[in-house]
């Protein structure tokens, strides 16, 4: 007949609230076919595997031993249910065992402490019978507690079908072995205590266990935080790589345009002196090629260069730029950062304006000098509502795989000659303001 012992409930209750923990992290991730059928199927494996697991010794090696092998199971049926690689398999469901080790630890605590029960008695062989009421209410607060906290404090975190890769094999070794030693110390301060461990001895083993499994938490999740940061300066960094040379052939296209205008006016004066083409022809004609002397000379080359680009888009498509710009202040930036900035802050404009009626699509921008300050200042109307995520917007557009990084470039560049940036959207008003210090502006280094 098969022993109902609390080792025997406990395991069971350890495999419920490890899948609980461990799926605060996962729920959001890619999902195989067919997830509900591979689900419900592992679950049910996962308890009749845990139900008939044989519980051979109650000591210390045996429990770790055992409690591992469930642990394992879960990796295996994780891999099994999401369309994740083995690495942020293994990261979900360290981090879940973790979360898990960290409420028993607690719960253990509590119960130890407040005098209610010796909590050992879980991994004993006593009937489960004699498991008192109180500390499963206890048990079930505690469990509750930690879990809420963490799932707001990491579980939130984890953004829909992102990549938990580690790609370091070291570190994800050391997460796992980080767990196995959790397990083993646990085991050993429990089974100690049932033999009236000293009270001093047990709190620091409990507060190591703590502090162990607060510490894989927090090295995953920097670890995770690090990679983001990584991935997303590779793409910002690609982003100005592009720009440079976009700015260039820009440049070469508008010099030649110029230079071909330049030509085509001289011809065109010498035809009409013939009386070959009739004069309003002519006019026509001169109207069409003197579009690049008409626009604004801002005294900066680059900035020139990115509003003759966005202006011949924004006539195309009634768009309307207002300017009122000293660029010359700007001459302490790079020429392909001021390219960057003013393209990116034109380019989010252009977005927004033109999902409105043609009467509303007006950008306006400002370069001046206040006092010591550079100031730099763009508008435009939009429609809806502007999300902010950290003082920044963020991009409604449904590839936010690439967009969105716009904003950060502009953070960036920014910061890089010493300014500050905020973003400001009231009564369908969306403003950007940058503030450049002049007397750190201008010792700046100016590289193109």
């Amino acid at each position: 007949m098969l022993q109902v012992s609390s080792l025997f409930l406990y395991k069971l209750m350890f495999m419920v609230n490890l899948i609980a923990a461990q799926t605060m992290f996962l729920f959001r991730l890619n999902k195989k076919p067919r997830y509900g059928v591979r689900i419900t199927l592992c679950t049910a494996f996962s308890f009749v595997f845990v139900f008939f697991f044989p519980i051979l010794a109650y000591n210390a090696l045996y429990s770790s031993f055992m409690f591992f092998t469930f642990f394992v199971l879960t990796i295996l049926t994780t891999k099994t249910c999401y369309d994740i690689n083995w690495r942020s398999c293994i990261f979900c469901t360290v981090a879940g065992y973790s979360v898990q080790h960290l409420a028993s630890v607690l719960y253990d605590i509590v119960i130890t402490v407040g005098l209610f029960d010796n909590a050992a008695q879980m991994y004993s062989d006593a009937a489960a019978s004699t498991i008192k009421p109180l500390n499963m209410l206890i048990l079930a607060e505690v469990y509750a507690l930690v879990y809420w906290c963490m799932y707001h404090l990491l579980g939130r975190r984890i953004k829909r079908n992102e990549d938990l890769t580690i790609k370091s094999p070291s570190l994800l070794a050391l997460l796992v072995l980080v767990v196995l030693v959790e397990i083993v110390l646990n085991a050993f301060v429990i089974y100690r205590k049932y033999e009236s461990l000293d009270m001093a001895y047990y709190m620091a083993a409990s507060i190591t266990n703590v502090i162990c499994s607060v510490s894989v938490l927090v090295m995953q999740f920097e670890l995770l935080l690090r990679k983001t940061l990584e991935n997303e300066l590779g793409i910002v960094y690609q982003m100005w790589h592009q720009e440079q040379k976009q700015f260039l052939i820009t440049k070469e296209t508008i010099d030649l345009i110029n230079m071909k205008c330049h030509d085509m006016k001289h011809q065109i004066h010498s035809i009409s002196k013939k009386g070959a083409i009739d004069q309003e022809t002519l006019r026509e004609i001169e109207s069409t090629i003197s579009i690049y002397d008409s626009i604004v000379k801002t005294g900066n080359q680059a900035l020139d260069i990115i509003i003759a680009e966005k202006s011949l888009y924004c006539g195309k498509n009634d768009i309307f730029i207002s300017y009122m710009v000293d660029g010359e202040k700007l001459g302490f930036m790079s020429d392909t950062d001021v390219y960057s900035l003013f393209g990116n802050l034109l380019d989010n404009a252009i977005q927004t304006v033109l999902k409105l009626d043609r009467d509303m699509r007006v950008i306006g921008i400002t370069i001046k000098a206040e006092g010591e300050l550079l100031s730099i200042n763009s508008h435009n109307y939009y429609s809806g509502e502007v999300q902010m995520e950290d003082g920044l917007p963020v991009t409604t557009n449904a590839d936010t795989d690439y967009h969105g990084f716009g904003v950060k470039s502009m953070v960036m560049i920014v910061e890089k000659y010493g300014g500050s940036i905020s973003f400001d959207a009231k009564d369908h008003v969306f403003n950007l303001n940058i503030l450049f210090p002049l007397g750190l502006a201008a010792q700046s280094p100016r590289t193109s």
